[in-house]
């Protein structure tokens, strides 16, 4: 196996996880008006549970899509070497950015961890799990908008299902 390609393999996942988890119509599709941006200002005057949920909901899109292009591309790679590369890029020392700040974790190590095991859970379950795990891992029967958690059920049951249509291209 050519180890540049495995490397610029989990580079575009990543990019285009992060991208696609990024964009309003995504966030639209599972009941947003658009992708919440609110400053740290701004979130003091937020329900902490609103909040939570939205950065526990950017975490986990990223997740789903990150899995989606490690199942897309796990026959022509080794799942866990793919899992193994992201993890190292996605580390604060080689991409630049402090993503695991940005996402309301307590360290870049908790961080890593978290992606790697939501990776793994995803990736081996069979795609009708993803559902139920997407579901627990935000805790959604806790939400306490209702109308919300309605529409956040429906949108990310869609969002799943049509994964297979949104399978990662190289360009």
């Amino acid at each position: 196996m050519n180890n540049n390609s495995l490397k610029e393999l989990a580079s575009h996942i990543i990019i285009n996880s992060l991208d696609i988890s990024m964009e309003d119509n995504t966030w639209q599709r599972i009941g947003f008006n658009k992708r919440p941006k609110y400053g740290e200002v701004s979130n003091w005057f937020r329900d902490d549970w609103k909040v939570d949920l939205e950065d526990d909901l950017m975490t986990e899109l990223i997740i789903i899509y990150l899995s989606f292009g490690v199942r897309s591309y796990s026959e022509a790679f080794n799942p866990q070497e793919i899992i193994n590369e992201i993890i190292m890029q996605l580390d604060e020392s080689s991409l630049g950015i402090n993503l695991w700040k940005t996402l309301q974790f307590e360290t870049n190590e908790e961080f890593l961890e978290f992606i790697s095991e939501g990776i793994k859970s995803y990736c081996e379950a069979n795609n009708n799990e993803w559902f139920k795990i997407t579901m627990e891992s935000i805790d959604c029967q806790n939400i306490k908008d209702k109308k919300l958690r309605a529409k956040l059920m429906v949108g990310l049951a869609q969002l799943i299902s049509s994964l297979p249509l949104q399978k990662i291209q190289f360009t």
